[in-house]
């Protein structure tokens, strides 16, 4: 028994889906399974049902799972206490590689995270497109970078044509939606295509990779009013009906935007969002650079 086994099982029991609960650790279906079997034939019990419907704790389950939700919450607070007061002290010097969107939703939190833990390690933050990072990792002038693709496309090609030469870690999830303004005509629907929004001018971030992405894998070629990162900017545009602009469910769903300004339509073609730490191929990080990747995992987690 380990306690890798007991999250997983924790988080199953809470999200009763073995799918979601891959989901929201980022690891496999097959690694969940296998470590539940694992730990069902090391205890000789049965702890879940799986059927169709989901997965149910059994009567022996449901006793495991309360007792073992314990010990991970104070392995998790052990951890934690244990790792900030030993880390606090380190220094030096970290590059990372952001693409323009991510540091545009991550922004300032990350790096004021990182001053106030670890006031001695120096985070040196390029943003840069997906292509140009890219380029850098596969000719190992970089070693850790940040990237954003839809439906696994990245703009510069699928994230499939470059596994062979770097590792990618998903390590955030999103959908993508379209924003309209109130007196728009598209306001009168309940979601849009997007071929629908492709006859009206688009209001964006500065996400060229966004731009190629829509080109190759719909063929669509979108009216840009806007290209800037200025969210008020965009926003103005959008509430005005000059334009219309994508963001993200959970930017909605957050802070971020006043949604009672403009209506939020979901776009048929799902367009999901994923942002992945991609660094080279069996590259091993270094102890300041484990630091800064688990703090970004956790900043993009809380978005």
């Amino acid at each position: 028994m380990n306690i890798e086994q007991l999250q997983y099982i924790c988080m199953v029991a809470k999200t009763n889906s073995i799918t979601v609960a891959a989901e929201n650790l980022y690891v496999t279906q097959q690694t969940i399974s296998k470590a539940i079997n694992k730990l069902e034939t090391e205890l000789g019990v049965v702890l879940m049902i799986r059927s169709h419907k989901g997965v149910q704790l059994t009567d022996t389950g449901k006793v495991f799972v309360e007792k073992a939700s314990h010990i991970v919450r104070d392995f998790q607070e052990l951890y934690d206490s244990t790792y900030v007061n030993s880390a606090s002290n380190l220094s030096g010097n970290v590059r990372l590689c952001i693409s323009n969107y991510t540091g545009h939703i991550m922004g300032s939190r990350f790096l004021s995270s990182m001053r106030h833990q670890y006031p001695k390690l120096n985070v040196m933050v390029e943003e840069l497109l997906n292509r140009e990072i890219l380029t850098r990792l596969l000719k190992g002038e970089e070693e850790i970078g940040l990237i954003q693709a839809v439906n696994r496309n990245c703009g510069f090609g699928y994230i499939e044509d470059f596994e062979q030469d770097l590792d990618w870690e998903p390590v955030f999830r999103d959908t993508l939606v379209a924003c309209v303004g109130l007196e728009s005509p598209l306001a009168k629907k309940e979601s849009v295509s997007l071929k629908e929004l492709a006859k009206y001018p688009v209001a964006w971030g500065g996400v060229p990779h966004m731009k190629d992405i829509l080109h190759q894998d719909y063929n669509l070629d979108l009216q840009i009013l806007i290209n800037s990162s200025n969210m008020a900017l965009q926003k103005d545009a959008v509430s005005e009906g000059a334009a219309f602009s994508f963001a993200t469910e959970m930017l909605i769903h957050g802070n971020s935007y006043d949604s009672t300004a403009f209506k939020v339509l979901p776009i048929k073609e799902n367009l999901r969002l994923e942002t992945f730490i991609v660094k080279p191929k069996g590259y091993e990080l270094n102890k300041l650079q484990t630091v800064v990747v688990e703090e970004l995992k956790k900043t993009l987690q809380k978005i």
